[in-house]
């Protein structure tokens, strides 16, 4: 060891100190000499940071914002920090931090899914992609160019705005025909008439009296569906008859039709109605046939009242 008269030769031997000729000294606490026992690599000092019985490292304490660097811890206990302190969570690949995080660059997230714990009513057990949106209230116009990224928008219930372009009738109307040109004399649309006899039950009410001479004697029929489609009235008599065909509610009944026969025994007429005379139910929806008899003597009438009761 040299002296203080030459402090460069201060080293391990009698030569020069050097990075190959160092001096060797031992880190102690006062009491128990401390060994790193990590050795050097890449020109670092690696030590070992001594664990407990379990071999978990215990985080805690406040971070100040001056700090900085990288953790390359495994799994750690649950911590007591208080706000602000940075919290690394046990066997779950998850990192909790109390406070605010400011990330600067990209984060790779390299589990299947991220979870989020939004509110109470949501839940934790809820997971999925967190879709943030912008709140516009007026929503203005955006001063990005058509094709840049944006983002949604709702107004300040936090309903999404949808907006719509109107439709008009000279660019959207519908050309209804039977190809994609415009309805016309010479391209008309193709239907088919249907038979009301496919709506509702088929009715066939027959009813028959002897009125005395000149008298008159009525057949009702009251509509028991939503609407009554009358088609058609039979009508005949044993002599001279008159049938009046009325048709609407009971209180205010309109005449549809008259029918005549003469004095020859067994006279029959048939009335038809095309398109259908419609009856509702509204007020006591009735179809009423007066037969009058037309003879000195009493004499039969018959009458029958056909449609359909729509339900």
């Amino acid at each position: 060891m040299a002296d203080g008269i030459f402090p460069g030769l201060v080293s391990a031997t009698r030569d020069v100190n050097a990075v190959t000729n160092p001096i060797f000294t031992k880190i102690t606490d006062g009491t128990t000499g401390i060994s790193l026992g990590g050795g050097v690599e890449a020109g670092a000092l690696l030590v070992t940071i001594a664990s407990d019985s379990t071999g978990v490292v215990t985080v805690d304490g406040t971070v100040a914002a001056t700090q900085s660097g990288s953790w390359d811890i495994g799994t750690v206990t649950t911590l007591t920090g208080i706000t602000n302190d940075v919290n690394i969570a046990d066997g779950g690949n998850s990192i909790t931090v109390d406070g605010t995080v400011a990330i600067s660059g990209s984060v790779a997230v390299t589990t299947d899914q991220v979870q989020y714990a939004v509110d109470a009513v949501a839940g934790a057990a809820d997971v999925g992609n967190l879709a943030l949106v912008v709140r516009d209230d007026a929503l203005t116009t955006l001063t990005p160019v058509d094709g840049d990224y944006t983002q949604l928008r709702v107004g300040s219930t936090g309903a999404l705005w949808v907006t719509s372009t109107p439709l008009t009738l000279s660019a959207d109307a519908v050309k209804v025909s039977g190809n994609s040109t415009a309805n016309g004399i010479l391209n008309p649309i193709f239907v088919q008439n249907v038979s009301t006899a496919v709506l509702g039950d088929e009715i066939h009410d027959y009813d028959t009296a002897t009125p005395a001479g000149d008298a008159g004697s009525n057949h009702d029929y009251t509509v028991t569906g939503t609407t009554f489609l009358l088609k058609s009235v039979i009508f005949s008599c044993s002599g001279a008859g008159k049938a009046e065909i009325q048709a609407g509610p009971v209180g205010a009944l309109v005449t549809v039709a008259v029918v005549f026969l003469n004095a020859r025994q067994g006279d029959t007429k048939q009335v038809f109605f095309d398109p259908a005379v419609e009856v509702p139910v509204t007020s006591t929806g009735t179809v009423r046939v007066i037969r009058t008899n037309r003879n000195a003597a009493a004499t039969d009438v018959y009458s029958t009242i056909i449609g359909n009761d729509v339900a």
